[in-house]
C-alpha cells in the first residue's frame, strides 16, 4: 500500500525542469513517492536533478535503472520523441510508468507503445495529461455524464497562448523534430479533454495551420542574450523565466525566435468529426494577447460552456434548449499545485491506480486519443487532406449517421431543466 508512510520509490527519467517540478511536487508536498534514482543522457540534468534530489542515484543506463530493486516507478519527462522508447526499455523490469505527455509524436509510435503494452497487468501505465484532472474539467465531465445536455453533437475550443514565444518558440519545442507541432505538444491537453467529454473517438480530421508570425531567415546559433537587438526585439527572452507550473523561474534555452531552425506552425485551425457523429472545431494561437481557453460543447438538451482565464478561476455557464434566456452559472474552485491542481489530482491517481490494481484515467489508450488528432492535423496542414483516423490494430474507424435526434425529446422535460441542474450541482 502506497501511502506517506510507505512512499513510492520513483526514478526520473529525463532531468529537465519538468520532471524535477513535477517530482518535486509528489516527494514534497503530497509526501507520497521518494526520488530514489535518475538517468539523463546529459550531465547537466544529472547535477540539476541532483541539486534537488541529494539522496538518489544516479544511473548510467535505464538497464541499469531498470534493475535496481530501490525503483518501483518511473516518470519519463524526456523529449517528446523518446517517450517511447524509454517507456519500451523499461517494460522487462515491471516498473509502473508515468510517461509525460505527449505519448509520442507519430501514430505509429503510439501503436507501437498501445501495442506493446495491451496485455500487460501486472504494472501501471499512465500518461501526464493532467488538465483531466483539475477540478475545472472534472466538473464539466460530470455535468455532461449527468445528462445535463443530452448527446453532444458539436464543440468548440479557442486556445489562445499569449506566451507562446516565452514557452516554445526559444527552445527544442521549436523544431518538427522533436515535437512534430505545437497542436501535439500544447493542444494534446484541449484535445484529450474534449474527446474525454465527447465520450467518442476521432474518426476523421482535417486543419490549417501556419508559420506566420514567428521563424525566419536568422542563424540557428543566434540567442537573445549575446543580440545587439536584444533592447527593443518584441520577442525578447530573459534567461530566467517564469512557468505557470513550477513555483520559481526557471533559466531556459534563448534561441532567437527568429532563426531559421523554427519550423513549427504558430496557429492552427482543426475540425474533427467523430465516431458518434460529433464535431469539433478548434483553434490555437500562439500570439494572441490573451492566454486563456474557451470550451463550448453542444447537446440535443442544452449547452455548457467553460472559460480558462490563466490566473482566474474557471468558469462554467449552462443553457438549456428551449430556455436560452436562463443560464446557470458557477465558478469553480481550484486546488492548489501545479496546472490549477491539476498535477497533484493526476500524481494522487498514479499512486490510487498502483493500490488499487487497476486501469488509470489516462492510460496509454486514452493519451493515443488526444495525441492522434493533433498528429493527423499536422498531417493534415502538410498534405491538405482529410486523414482518416484508425484504432491501434489499423481498423478505420465509422462514424454514426443519426437524424432526427429531437424527436427523442420530451419538451416538458427540456423546460425543466433548471431544476435538474440546481439537483446536481453539488455532485
Amino acid at each position: 500500500m502506497i501511502d506517506e508512510s510507505r512512499p513510492l520509490r520513483l526514478a526520473l527519467v529525463g532531468c529537465g525542469g519538468r520532471g524535477i517540478g513535477v517530482s518535486r511536487e509528489f516527494q514534497e508536498h503530497l509526501k507520497l513517492a521518494r526520488v530514489t534514482a535518475l538517468y539523463d543522457v546529459a550531465a547537466a540534468g544529472i547535477e540539476r536533478a541532483k541539486q534537488a534530489f541529494p539522496e538518489a542515484t544516479p544511473c548510467k543506463s535505464l538497464e541499469e535503472l531498470g534493475r535496481r530493486e530501490d525503483v518501483d516507478a518511473a516518470f519519463i519527462a524526456t523529449t517528446d520523441d523518446t517517450h517511447v522508447d524509454c517507456a519500451l526499455a523499461l517494460k522487462p523490469f515491471k516498473k509502473h510508468l508515468l510517461v509525460e505527455k505527449p505519448l509520442a509524436i507519430s501514430i505509429a509510435d503510439c501503436d507501437r507503445l498501445v501495442n506493446g503494452f495491451a496485455g500487460e497487468r501486472e504494472t501501471v501505465q499512465m500518461v501526464g495529461l493532467c488538465m483531466r484532472y483539475n477540478n475545472a474539467m472534472q466538473r464539466v465531465h460530470q455535468l455532461v455524464s449527468n445528462g445535463m445536455i443530452g448527446e453532444i453533437l458539436c464543440a468548440d475550443c479557442i486556445d489562445h497562448v499569449s506566451v507562446g514565444g516565452t514557452y516554445y518558440f526559444h527552445h527544442w519545442m521549436s523544431r518538427r523534430n522533436k515535437v512534430i507541432g505545437l497542436l501535439l505538444q500544447k493542444g494534446c491537453h484541449s484535445l484529450d479533454f474534449i474527446s474525454w467529454v465527447i465520450g467518442s473517438k476521432a474518426a476523421r480530421v482535417h486543419s490549417f495551420g501556419g508559420l506566420d508570425y514567428y521563424g525566419g531567415d536568422e542563424p540557428a546559433e543566434k540567442v537573445c542574450h549575446e543580440c545587439n537587438e536584444f533592447a527593443d526585439c518584441s520577442e525578447r527572452q530573459e534567461r530566467f523565466i517564469q512557468l505557470d507550473y513550477v513555483q520559481k523561474p526557471q533559466r531556459k534555452p534563448d534561441f532567437c525566435a527568429y532563426s531559421r531552425e523554427v519550423d513549427v506552425n504558430d496557429n492552427a485551425v482543426v475540425n474533427v468529426l467523430y465516431e458518434s457523429g460529433a464535431k469539433l472545431s478548434y483553434t490555437e494561437c500562439h500570439f494572441s494577447p490573451d492566454y486563456e481557453r474557451k470550451f463550448c460543447f453542444i447537446g440535443t438538451k442544452g449547452q455548457i460552456e467553460l472559460s480558462c482565464p490563466h490566473g482566474r478561476a474557471p468558469e462554467i455557464a449552462v443553457s438549456f434548449r428551449l430556455r436560452p434566456g436562463k443560464v446557470m452559472r458557477e465558478t469553480v474552485e481550484m486546488d492548489p499545485g501545479g496546472h490549477q491542481g491539476g498535477d497533484p489530482a493526476m500524481l494522487r491517481e498514479f499512486v490510487a491506480a498502483i493500490n488499487e490494481r487497476r486501469k488509470p484515467l489516462t492510460d496509454f489508450a486514452a493519451g493515443r486519443e488526444g495525441a492522434v488528432i493533433a498528429i493527423s492535423a499536422e498531417e493534415s496542414i502538410e498534405s491538405g487532406q482529410v486523414v482518416e483516423v484508425t484504432d491501434p490494430d489499423g481498423t478505420p474507424r465509422k462514424v454514426t449517421r443519426r437524424k432526427g435526434r429531437s424527436r427523442e425529446l420530451s419538451r416538458t422535460e427540456l423546460l425543466d431543466r433548471t431544476p435538474l441542474y440546481a439537483k446536481r450541482a453539488g455532485g
